[in-house]
């Protein structure tokens, strides 16, 4: 059962994207003018394009997609530049709520914001401006925000102030290249290294440890130093989140930097989770087949280091890494 709570169909674009940039789109419910907390159950946000394309974001079984809900009770899509082409991009939310009066103990509401979105091939009206949604979801332009707030100047004038802010940010941006340039080098230099331990990882069977391998590719320290040089440049760890999932969550989206652990699972669908910017990103999992092999079903657009594909075996424990969409796996003891 579909509940149609208005349209966006003939309205001004509030707001000016290049088609081709990132940019998110924050969602608000309200209800008779109160603010209201995003909904626990499953929702679907579908963003389409007049000139082409379709971008979704939500949260279904659980597990959120392209989007998170803040802590104020709002949700956050972050729509990726260049999935969809130039023209008025409009917005329709599909929300699950409880409701004992239908069949399936839920009643799904349809909604429609109020505002649209103008992609072009251009520069975007202001960089990386937060846009609310309310209910019944009424895009709500920066513009619109501020004057709620007390400001009490032209529409012009308010983007006009935008002007010293973007010069200010596209010379960050600049700076960041040049760190981006740096970063780059480290990562050239670290997976020269990491091909040459991961180069045996099709044939390990032994279970020997990342200090092992650099051992046998010439590392002379000890275990302590070695664990010492994956300190990161912030003064982080360097090392990988333990999340364990026992037999449980055997259909799951990877976070980045993590290692995923299950136990004896017979079959495991697993996807990759949106990137951390700026970072390398891991994703890391490991399982123990049962009697019967586990089957294991995983992104069609991941390649096999060196097009080998391992065959998975009743009784085994595997590990996996997946870096820039390239997957080793092997067996450990």
């Amino acid at each position: 059962m579909m509940n149609n709570c208005n349209n966006n169909r003939g309205l001004t674009p509030l707001a000016r994207k290049n088609y081709n940039e990132d940019f998110y789109v924050r969602l608000k419910l309200v209800a008779d003018e109160m603010d209201m907390m995003f909904p626990a159950g499953d929702f679907t946000a579908i963003f389409t394009s007049t000139g082409g394309g379709r971008y979704t974001c939500g949260r279904e079984n659980g597990v959120l997609t392209n989007c998170k809900v803040n802590a104020d009770g709002t949700a956050s899509c972050f729509i990726q530049g260049g999935h969809l082409e130039v023209g008025t991009l409009k917005a329709e939310v599909r929300i699950m709520q409880d409701d004992p009066n239908y069949p399936n103990g839920q009643r799904r509401d349809v909604l429609f914001p109020d505002g649209v979105i103008e992609l072009i091939t251009g520069a975007s009206s202001f960089d990386d401006v937060q846009m609310e949604v309310a209910m019944n979801y009424a895009v709500v332009s920066a513009y619109e925000l501020a004057v709620k707030k007390g400001y009490s100047g032209t529409q012009e004038e308010f983007y006009a102030t935008f002007s010293e802010l973007t010069k200010t940010m596209n010379a960050t941006k600049e700076t960041a290249k040049g760190l981006q340039s740096k970063l780059e080098d480290v990562t050239a230099k670290w997976q020269e290294l990491n091909t040459s331990i991961t180069d045996k990882l099709s044939t390990i069977k032994d279970g020997k440890s990342a200090y092992e391998l650099a051992k046998e590719q010439g590392y002379v320290g000890t275990i302590e130093e070695w664990l010492a040089s994956l300190k990161g440049v912030k003064g982080d760890t360097g090392w990988l989140e333990l999340v364990n999932h026992g037999t449980a969550d055997t259909t799951f989206v990877l976070t980045p930097n993590a290692m995923h652990v299950w136990g004896e699972v017979a079959q495991l669908e697993l996807k990759l989770g949106s990137p951390m910017p700026n970072v390398v990103n891991e994703y890391a999992f490991e399982f123990q087949s049962p009697a019967t092999p586990t089957n294991l079903s995983l992104p069609a657009t991941l390649k096999w280091y060196n097009n080998y594909t391992p065959t998975i075996r009743a009784g085994k424990r595997y590990q996996a890494s997946i870096v820039n969409n390239v997957i080793i796996m092997g067996e450990v003891e």
